[in-house]
């Protein structure tokens, strides 16, 4: 559990800036199967978004409901939705830092930060399949 945090993240995370249209987002978080995404303001980390953020305002479950997921589309701004309390770990941390972190159940992700810059990020799945890793 010692092992740097590097050994678990995803690198080369995808990111979006604050002014990226609400449908956009959602096309990027369909078309590469993830649930988190953090959102970038000049390069600088400004908040997260996830699935389930935009779940939440897409009313998935109503087939009746394009007309009104497209008013809200237009409505709502990526940073109207975003997270911008956010929890992060630094390069240098382990992953016994993030599992600290992640244990209390209240995020799924963290976006790992090395020098002001997003350089990779860390779920709850990535940490359960390094545990069934070291394990088995």
């Amino acid at each position: 559990m010692n092992a740097p945090i590097s050994k678990i993240m995803t690198g080369q995370v995808i990111t979006v800036e604050v002014e990226t249209p609400l449908p956009d987002v959602y096309r990027i978080v369909e078309e590469n199967a993830i649930n988190h995404l953090p959102v970038l303001r000049g390069g600088k980390l400004a908040g997260i978004i996830s699935r389930t953020d935009l779940e939440r305002v897409s009313f998935v479950n109503d087939p009746n409901s394009e007309n009104v997921v497209e008013a809200m589309w237009d409505f709502l701004r990526t940073e109207n939705l975003m997270t911008r309390s956010i929890v992060t770990v630094d390069l240098g941390q382990t992953v016994k830092d993030a599992a600290e972190i992640l244990k209390e159940g209240k995020i799924h992700a963290l976006p790992v930060i090395d020098d002001g810059k997003v350089v990779g990020i860390v779920t709850t799945t990535d940490l359960v399949r390094y545990l069934l890793e070291i394990i088995t």
